[in-house]
């Protein structure tokens, strides 16, 4: 579901349960990340980084425009999904599916330099996630490429 068009980072913020708290810090804080729970507003799918990066090339143009973010010193990919998602996502060693209860350290929507983490693709405030279904063919799709 598309929300009304907010800036990136307000709409992000609404994840934590203080959101003027995760926003100020952003503000604040510009090249940081901060600490968001998992099943409100988004949960996530957790894979490597080089299989992430193959699964963004198997999206659709407009797939590719749902966030995603990247963690260098773990060297892993998340793509956000909608909350309590779980159900239609199976059980995968590759691709993990992370939701309510779990926390994520997140970076603010503006950090798209690439070092430690930062965004392949930023939030755009209108609350555009990825569909499960969609992912899991470009999963398979990117398996079947390696």
């Amino acid at each position: 579901m598309l929300l009304p068009k907010a800036t990136p980072v307000e709409w992000l913020a609404q994840a934590d349960p203080d959101p003027e708290h995760a926003f100020n810090w952003w503000v604040q804080h510009p090249n940081e990340i901060a600490m968001l729970p998992l099943g409100s507003l988004f949960d996530v799918v957790k894979t490597g980084l080089t299989l992430g990066q193959r699964i963004l090339m198997h999206l659709t143009v407009t797939e590719r425009r749902c966030p995603c973010f990247v963690n260098l010193d773990l060297g892993t990919m998340y793509f956000l999904v909608p909350p309590n998602s779980a159900a239609s996502w199976p059980a995968d060693a590759d691709a993990e599916y992370l939701g309510e209860g779990m926390w994520l350290w997140v970076p603010v929507p503006t950090r798209v330099r690439r070092d430690g983490t930062y965004w392949a693709q930023a939030p755009d405030g209108t609350g555009l996630l990825h569909e499960p279904q969609s992912l899991q063919v470009a999963l398979t799709a990117a398996r079947g490429a390696s």
